[in-house]
């Protein structure tokens, strides 16, 4: 099976973004993880402080309402009022309270009164007629634990109007009063359109929508109506997590109208992870910066840490070829300068030895010249000799014979004298040839 070799370079890159990926990923997890904790708490709070925020404001609507109804009712049952008077006086009451079309009163158990705004009941197309029969048709339940009653009342196609009771208690001799208005609910239904992004929605007590601008009419009671703790008016916002047509939803609610509604505030689950997403996505492309940064960082440095590297292993190549005229060049001061130092110590000291054997193979190459050069002379030597004693002989021979006055005499004494130094010259020669090695000791000469 074959092996793949990497590259120190490679090898750094990798283990760099290696560490940077788990640094990374820890780091987006834990901010991620932190973050959505945060972010759901934060929504909680913001849906909290929203659904009594909604409460509040159409809690204080309700109950302005439900002092101009008093009003209403105190020029109604007073005595000291002509009707010419208090019809004047209605007139102008409907002026002022413009979101009231009509009044409905009853005091104990006698005949109810009703009084209506003709120029808004002319405006939204609807006679008294109608109004008195979608009335006597849907009339408000009786609970005595609700001294105020609020629903929606469809007139006819088009025309939705609220509908509010308010039962007024025995006062002295004055016997309780049971007021039910037909109100505009533009206001109503506007304070639930302002928040947006969110569902806002008024329930009432049995869970059923009474204003919400986003239910296009639908006055069906959402699936986690049954979960609201509505019952005490003490409590005021609390959350709770349920699914709504297959969505999680996150639901906050608080009472109004003591009890008798309740203002609610619904958000998908999945709003609390969009910004969590987001951040997590901004995490990623950072992520994938810092990996594109470390990756060229560490090639860069890898680089820089393996061309020493490489040169030496380049010079260690020619060294092997003999060739010590190398030297490496590094920059750096830590372990890969101090091999490179080594190294270049190392090409230096070879070139010396390189020259010292050169001198020795050199002296060598001249001592064997030599040898062969004595065992030449010595073979010479010994071939000359043997002439040489046979041309002294004669010389000698022949100057026995000659007279003291022969004139060959003097040529014949040079030619023993030269044959003789040529002698001393041969045999000088074969001693060489020999190399006799001498030894030094101690002799008694006597």
């Amino acid at each position: 099976m074959p092996r793949f070799n990497f590259p120190i370079r490679i090898k750094v890159m990798l283990t760099v973004l290696l560490l940077v990926m788990l640094v990374m990923s820890l780091n987006t997890s834990s901010m991620a993880n932190l973050f959505r904790k945060d972010k759901t708490t934060y929504i909680r709070d913001l849906t909290v402080v929203m659904a009594v925020h909604l409460a509040e404001e159409s809690d204080a609507l309700l109950r302005g309402y439900a002092a101009n109804l008093r009003v209403f009712s105190d020029v109604i049952y007073d005595p000291d009022i002509d009707p010419v008077t208090k019809q004047q006086v209605i007139q102008g009451l409907f002026r002022n309270y413009q979101d009231i079309i009509a009044i409905s009163a009853q005091r104990g158990a006698t005949s109810p009164v009703s009084v209506f705004d003709s120029n808004a009941l002319e405006r939204l197309g609807v006679s008294r007629q109608e109004l008195l029969a979608n009335r006597n048709a849907n009339p408000a339940p009786r609970d005595p634990a609700q001294s105020l009653y609020v629903s929606m009342e469809r007139i006819k196609d088009g025309v939705d109007l609220a509908m509010m009771q308010i039962d007024i208690p025995a006062a002295g001799e004055q016997e309780p009063v049971t007021l039910v208005a037909s109100i505009d609910p533009a206001k109503l239904l506007a304070v639930t359109e302002r928040s947006r992004g969110f569902n806002a929605a008024i329930l009432d007590s049995n869970g059923q929508r009474v204003f919400d601008a986003s239910a296009d009419g639908d006055k069906s009671a959402p699936a986690w109506a049954s979960l609201l703790n509505s019952g005490s008016a003490a409590t005021k916002g609390s959350t709770l997590e349920a699914v709504e047509d297959g969505v999680p939803v996150l639901v906050a609610y608080s009472p109004l109208a003591g009890g008798g509604l309740v203002a609610t505030i619904q958000v998908p689950t999945s709003v609390v992870f969009l910004t969590a997403q987001d951040l997590l996505s901004n995490l990623v492309i950072g992520a994938l910066l810092l990996f594109a940064l470390a990756a060229t960082a560490s090639l860069f440095f890898a680089r820089r840490l393996t061309r020493p590297l490489e040169n030496l292993s380049d010079a260690a190549l020619k060294v092997g070829k003999g060739e010590f005229e190398v030297t490496v060049t590094s920059e750096s001061d830590d372990e890969i300068g101090a091999l490179s130092n080594s190294f270049n110590q190392m090409t230096t000291e070879l070139r010396e030895r390189e020259v010292k054997l050169e001198h020795a193979n050199a002296a060598l190459i001249q001592s064997e010249k030599l040898s062969a050069f004595g065992q030449l002379g010595a073979g010479i030597a010994h071939e000359v000799k043997n002439p040489l004693a046979g041309i002294l002989g004669y010389a000698q021979l022949t100057l026995r014979k000659l007279d003291a006055d022969s004139p060959l005499r003097k040529n014949l004494d040079v030619i023993e004298k030269e044959t003789r130094r040529c002698t001393d010259i041969i045999q000088n020669l074969l001693k060489f040839a020999r190399q006799e090695k001498s030894e030094t000791k101690t002799t008694d000469i006597n």
